[in-house]
């Protein structure tokens, strides 16, 4: 199992985020569950964070076309490599919503860039964990 966390700068315009977001997560979905990979996406209205986890080959793909992607720009690979578990098993993806209270923890986590298991970093995947256990579906009987 493998996982990468990168950061961004936003290049969506206020106005059109909301839509441009939901088609983000639409595509996503889609191309995430049928490579195998799930995570967690957040957007703090001027950065998107996004963790990947998966098999390598597929995740490295999945972020190549990420790092593509012109509705954002300085894109930050923070943490990357392998991992004994998934942290989003139940999603291919799980927009976690916009937050601006997030954006100091993005930036801190940013700004950490390459310190191996930074405070920052494991504050930001500890953040994706808790706002996305609410959306988690009811476990199975």
């Amino acid at each position: 199992m493998y996982s990468l966390v990168y950061v961004s700068r936003s290049l969506l315009p206020s106005g059109q985020a909301a839509a441009e977001i939901d088609s983000i997560v639409n595509v996503s979905t889609a191309r995430n569950a049928a490579a195998g990979v799930t995570g967690a996406l957040l957007y703090t209205g001027t950065r998107f964070a996004q963790l990947l986890e998966g098999e390598e080959a597929a995740v490295l793909d999945i972020m190549a076309s990420i790092a593509r992607d012109a509705r954002h720009c300085d894109v930050v690979t923070i943490d990357q490599g392998p991992v004994a578990a998934r942290r989003f098993s139940r999603w291919s993806l799980v927009y976690v919503g916009h937050s601006t209270f997030a954006a100091g923890i993005v930036e801190r986590a940013l700004a950490e860039n390459g310190e191996p298991d930074g405070y920052a970093l494991r504050n930001l995947m500890r953040l994706l964990q808790e706002l996305a256990r609410p959306l988690a579906p009811p476990p199975e009987e």
